[in-house]
């Protein structure tokens, strides 16, 4: 719009009045005039160079480029000659260096500009063959040669003579520099298509008068003449056309000349992104699909021979399953390296900051290689050093996938001895160590362990199997994460060192907040207190760590509970020996909830301690009544003393206690197997009459105390027996006195929790415990590949459980409006209606409140498993479906609707 605008009658008045008003100065003083007009090439040109140098980057035609940087050096010996010129006494050993100049600088330009329009493609080519750099290197020398011949050597040949004007060598010059520009206008025609219209005519232009400039200069007998100041008008001339044509033009209208490039290659580059950006979702879509479409099917195949593996009883059929389930979790192996080597070289992988424990990591880690270790008798221990903080901030995902893929490898080569793991931590680095025993690797094949598909020796992947794919997703991963890993040998065996950068973050208390049933599990023989701390307010971590860690000891666990409105129910739930009440002085909250446990009769008898004033080096504290029956705190009695004395006391309690009943069972019955065997019947009893003194049903409460009673007194339990009996009796009145039933329950549940764990088969207790209540689940698998729900089937029946089977996302829609169910296993792809359209459905209907969705997929992404997350689901599980972890997944919301007691969500039938 601006060019648009343009009147040449305004460049003519310019030019006017910059003509008359040198032509003022020239008569005033012909040195001031020269320098002005010297001192305005030489602008010009550092200005192009300048210009050019910080726009080469763009520019794929460096042709403007070269030109740029020979008209630097061309500015300097203008500079030169206007400080030399005959007048200015400023180089006094003689007058006329400023004419060698003149015809040194006018040979470099004419020559540049020749050069640069014969031959454009091998200017390009140079100047990408040595660089910018390497062209200044060039011309500088060519300048210094120059400058030396005229200013040390004195070699260049004489210009100008006084009173005689000037030399014939001067003249000559003048008409071959002339010459020169005639070719260069020729070679700008012939490649004029390297320029846009404007541009090639201003350059045509600004050599013409420079050809013009060159005549005058040929003429001129005087260094202050007429002829000269012609010359120098025709200069700027010159030097202004070549500013219009390189910097106004190509500046301002960037569709030209310099920024044509830097426009062009923006589109290429948005285009080139674009097309990356699609070809990626791509990939990203055909490896999910891929892994969907080979996941399902093995989904089958690993699932039905492991069925058939253990219904089997034949030694030689069970061989060749076994043979066929260890090929399928070879190739499920191969499938996720694969997978994940694709997701890595394609970027596809994110790593996500989160706050974690690296100590609970570890502990994972060690008990998932901890079967193996045992069956192949060897040592495996993990060490981590004092120095790592409990809590790193990292990719908690990614570090654990490092560590399986390290420990899995240092377990498939080692035969004898054993693997361990040490961890330290220093100026923000985590170091790793992973070490083993095995059969180590060659020095010569070190430097390959890391390559993709590459092992130290191929007959390791006859023998041991593998990819060669482990080790490098390994390095990449680290890489990705700003770690590294090395390997060293030991000599004996092999080393892998990772060293990873890893903030501390600082401890919270949900660092501490365990799941309520984590220490009531099957194989768990420990006595549990619950530390409840209120975290709505302040709370100084520092006294609680120090509570969790000088209070727990051996067969003690201290939990850490947020007191919220589940928290009664938390402790009902988890069975706890002692409650503990962590408070800040001035606080009602914990006091209220003692008042709480107290009144209601299934908490009555939980020993209570509150803990006031507490500091990390002292606790104050008050017991109730229920804690003082085992322990007699004194003045010098501090906190943990008397914590370890009640303890210490129930388990001695409840230790006689059986022992009287199984003495008693050996005299009367002759075998006290008997009684530990019933143990956990009785458990199941009391807790079905709990609930049946919830529900207040009179006719369940009578026939479970009388069946109780009976037990009781067969197993020669005194006193359940007689406690019961009174229940009982109680019962028999109309109306009973209900608060007096409750009491004499509170009495019967506290006999039952002083006993110790070990006198119970924890794991088949938990395996009752959770059949009853699986067993009142209703389940809607929906899968539209018909093995999958045969095997889900399958696996259902094997749990007793109550399923039904819909085949797409309209079936299923119909089914949960028409019955109750608490869990749907939804399919994630499937046709008609895919699973997250289902899942966002029953999200969005109010009727189908609280039902548990877990979604069941094939992908390997976690965006998409996130996805699944923020449309609603529950819970996920990956194929192939396992039936371990479907059975936890299932037992996992059974214990989160214990916690609930199933009475918000659930359908009533589940009561």
């Amino acid at each position: 719009m601006e060019n648009a605008k343009e009147n040449p009658l305004n460049y003519m008045i310019s030019a006017m009045i910059v003509v008359v008003g040198l032509f003022f100065i020239r008569k005033f003083n012909y040195l001031l005039f020269h320098s002005l007009v010297e001192l305005f090439s030489i602008a010009i040109a550092g200005t192009l160079f300048l210009i050019m140098w910080n726009s080469k980057k763009y520019m794929e035609n460096k042709v403007l480029v070269f030109i740029s940087i020979g008209y630097l050096f061309v500015a300097i010996i203008d500079l030169l000659h206007t400080l030399s010129y005959q007048g200015m006494s400023i180089f006094k050993d003689y007058d006329f260096y400023a004419n060698q100049l003149w015809i040194a600088a006018r040979y470099m330009e004419s020559l540049t500009l020749m050069v640069a329009f014969a031959w454009p493609e091998r200017v390009n080519q140079m100047i990408h063959r040595v660089g910018t750099r390497g062209i200044i290197v060039i011309y500088f020398l060519i300048t210094a040669v120059l400058l030396a011949s005229i200013f040390v050597w004195k070699i260049f040949p004489i210009c100008f003579i006084a009173n005689q004007g000037q030399t014939e060598f001067k003249i000559i010059s003048e008409y071959i520099i002339c010459s020169i520009l005639v070719t260069g206008i020729l070679l700008l025609w012939k490649n004029r298509k390297n320029f846009d219209e404007k541009t090639y005519k201003l350059l045509t232009a600004a050599m013409v008068f420079t050809i013009f400039q060159e005549l005058s200069f040929t003429l001129y007998i005087d260094n202050f003449g007429i002829l000269n100041m012609v010359g120098h008008y025709f200069k700027i001339i010159s030097f202004y056309l070549m500013y219009r044509a390189i910097v106004k033009t190509g500046i301002e209208d960037p569709y030209n000349s310099i920024f044509r490039e830097l426009t062009i290659n923006e589109i290429k580059l948005k285009d080139a992104k674009n097309a990356a950006e699609a070809a990626n979702n791509m990939k990203s879509r055909f490896l999910a699909n891929m892994s969907h479409e080979i996941r399902t099917p093995l989904n089958s195949i690993i699932g039905f021979t492991n069925i058939l593996y253990e219904e089997e009883k034949a030694s030689e059929k069970r061989e060749k399953l076994e043979i066929i389930k260890n090929a399928g979790s070879h190739l499920l192996n191969l499938i996720n390296n694969i997978l994940e080597f694709s997701k890595i070289e394609a970027g596809m992988i994110q790593i996500e900051q989160k706050r974690f424990s690296i100590r609970k990591l570890l502990e994972n880690l060690k008990k998932m290689f901890m079967i193996q270790s045992q069956e192949r008798r060897l040592s495996w221990e993990v060490y981590i050093d004092s120095s790592v903080p409990e809590i790193i901030v990292g990719d908690e995902h990614r570090i654990m996938q490092v560590l399986v893929n390290l420990t899995g490898n240092a377990f498939k080569f080692t035969e004898f001895g054993g693997v361990s793991i040490r961890v330290t931590y220093q100026n923000g680095q985590l170091e790793i160590i992973v070490k083993d025993t095995g059969i180590g690797i060659p020095e010569d094949k070190q430097i390959v362990i890391f390559s993709a598909f590459e092992q130290a020796d191929t007959s390791y992947a006859r023998k041991y199997g593998g990819t060669g794919l482990g080790l490098s997703i390994t390095q990449n991963l680290l890489d990705v994460m700003g770690g590294s890993i090395r390997y060293e040998s030991t000599g004996t065996g092999s080393e892998f060192i990772v060293s990873l950068p890893a903030e501390a973050g600082e401890i919270e208390l949900q660092d501490y907040i365990e799941p309520v049933l984590a220490g009531t599990g099957p194989n768990s023989n420990e006595r549990v207190i619950f530390l409840i701390v209120d975290s709505s307010k302040p709370i100084d971590m520092e006294v609680v760590l120090n509570i969790v860690k000088r209070g727990s000891c051996d067969g003690v666990a201290i939990k850490v509970l947020p007191f919220d409105s589940k928290t009664k129910d938390s402790i009902m739930i988890g069975s706890a020996d002692v409650v503990l009440l962590y408070e800040d002085t001035g606080s009602s909250t914990m006091k209220l909830l003692a008042h709480d446990l107290e009144q209601d009769f299934r908490t009555t008898f939980v020993p209570v301690i509150r803990l006031k004033k507490c500091r990390s080096d002292r606790i104050s504290f008050q017991a109730d009544a229920n804690a003082l029956k085992y322990g007699k705190p004194n003045q010098e009695d501090d906190f943990y003393s008397f914590i370890r004395q009640v303890m210490q006391g129930r388990e001695a309690f409840g230790t006689a206690m059986a022992e009287r009943w199984l003495n008693k069972a050996e005299e009367e019955m002759g075998t006290p197997e008997m009684l530990l065997e019933c143990l956990n019947h009785i458990v199941i009893r009391i807790e079905a009459l709990e609930n049946a003194l919830v529900e207040q049903v009179i006719e369940k409460i009578q026939s479970l105390t009388h069946s109780l009673k009976g037990s009781a007194g067969t197993l020669r339990m005194t006193e359940v027996y007689l406690k019961s009996s009174e229940i009982e009796a109680e019962l028999r009145k109309n109306p009973p006195d209900m608060e007096k039933v409750r009491k004499r329950f509170s009495d019967v549940k506290e006999i039952l929790g002083l006993i110790p764990k070990a006198y119970f088969d924890m794991k088949q207790l938990h395996i009752e415990k959770q059949k009853q209540a699986l067993g009142r689940l209703r389940i809607l698998v929906v899968d539209d590949n018909l093995e999958n729900r045969k095997l889900i089937a399958y696996f259902l029946n094997r749990m007793n459980l109550n399923y039904q089977e819909a085949e797409n996302g309209e079936a299923a829609l119909k089914l949960l409006h028409e019955e109750s169910f608490h869990v749907v296993l939804l399919d994630s792809q499937m046709p008609v209606m895919d699973g997250m359209t289902i899942l966002k459905l029953i999200r969005e209907d109010p009727a189908l409140k609280g039902i548990h969705v877990i979604m069941q997929t094939a992908t390997t992404f976690r965006e998409d498993i996130r996805e699944f997350f923020r449309a609603g689901c529950d819970d996920y599980i990956s194929k192939p479906i396992n039936f371990g972890v479907l059975q936890s997944k299932l037992e996992k919301f059974i214990t989160w609707n214990e916690s609930k007691k199933m009475r918000t969500t659930a359908p009533k039938d589940f009561l």
